[in-house]
This record gives structure tokens, C-alpha cells and sequence, in this order.
């Protein structure tokens, strides 16, 4: 029996430092895509790729993907989180780019504490626009939401992401 007992303590101290491990390795790779992330867009296809890429993509349904997302997901006051937008356009490479908006808006405890709209040229191709928002010095710990929404061609569209907001441990 005492076998039995040390192999259940061994395999349940394994699982227990795998997941609080795997928060920490998650923690780390965020930081690093967050690190090589810079603000501003980039063209991930061009408008003829996009147009085979995803072949039910026409004008009416522009834009024919949205993806958001955040990094990192735990964060501590005072930093930067990465808002991550990627969309495609089915226009044409001569097409002029689509007047529209972005708007992301952040909640706490479902009130809104920050938003921010900018005006965007919505251009053919596939494209990611990375923004970064500080987090206040003053930010309480717990979930937030972040709500982005593309405002284009008479469309809104949105999408809803989370993240966390750290306690500050002393001495850290």
C-alpha cells in the first residue's frame, strides 16, 4: 500500500505543477508575441490571395472575416495590453479602401471604463491592425471585457474578448 500512496502523491504533484506551469509558459509566450507586435497594420494577403483563400467572399458580406484578439490575457496595472484585429476585404486590388470605424470599448464589472473610435480605411486584402492600450495604474484587480467593433459598409460587427487584471504582490 505505501507504494500506491507514493505514486498518488507523485502524480498528483506532477499535475499540480504541469497546470500552475502551464499558466507561467502561457504567461511568457504572450509577452514574447506581445513584444514583436508594433502598432499599426500589415497586409497578411493580397486581394487576389484573399479572393482564393476564402471563395464565398464577396462585397456584400465584407468584411468576410474578423477575428479580434488580446495579449496578454493576465496583466498587471501600468501595462500594455495588444488588441489584435485581423479582417478581410473581397474588393478588388483597384478598389479605393471602404470608409468605416473601429471601436473598442473595455468593461468592468459591465460598466464601460475606456472606448476609443477610429476612423479606418477598410482596404482589399486580408489585414491585421494591432493597437495597445495601457492599463491603469489604478485598475482593479479581476475580469474585464474588451468589445471590438467594425462599423463598415452600414454593418456593425463585434466581437468580445477577455483578460485579467493581476493583484501587485509586494515586493515585486
Amino acid at each position: 500500500m505505501r507504494g500506491a500512496g507514493t505514486i498518488y502523491f507523485l502524480s498528483s504533484l506532477m499535475l499540480f505543477l504541469t497546470f500552475t506551469g502551464c499558466a507561467s509558459v502561457q504567461d511568457l509566450h504572450q509577452q514574447f508575441v506581445e513584444s514583436v507586435r508594433k502598432p499599426g497594420e500589415i497586409m497578411e494577403k493580397t486581394p487576389e490571395e484573399t479572393l482564393q483563400y476564402y471563395p464565398s467572399c464577396s462585397e456584400q458580406n465584407a468584411p468576410a472575416l474578423f477575428e479580434t484578439e488580446i495579449v496578454p490575457v493576465r496583466v498587471s496595472p501600468g501595462k500594455e495590453i495588444n488588441n489584435r484585429i485581423r479582417y478581410a476585404t473581397c474588393l478588388t486590388a483597384s478598389s479605393a479602401p471602404q470608409n468605416g470605424e473601429i471601436v473598442r470599448t473595455v468593461y468592468y464589472e459591465r460598466q464601460a471604463i475606456f472606448r476609443d473610435r477610429t476612423k479606418y480605411g477598410f482596404k482589399p486584402g486580408t489585414w491585421t491592425v494591432d493597437a495597445f492600450i495601457r492599463v491603469s495604474e489604478n485598475a482593479r484587480p479581476g475580469n474585464y471585457s474588451f468589445d471590438t467593433a467594425i462599423i463598415y459598409m452600414g454593418k456593425t460587427i463585434g466581437k468580445i474578448d477577455t483578460f485579467q487584471v493581476k493583484i501587485i504582490q509586494e515586493g515585486k
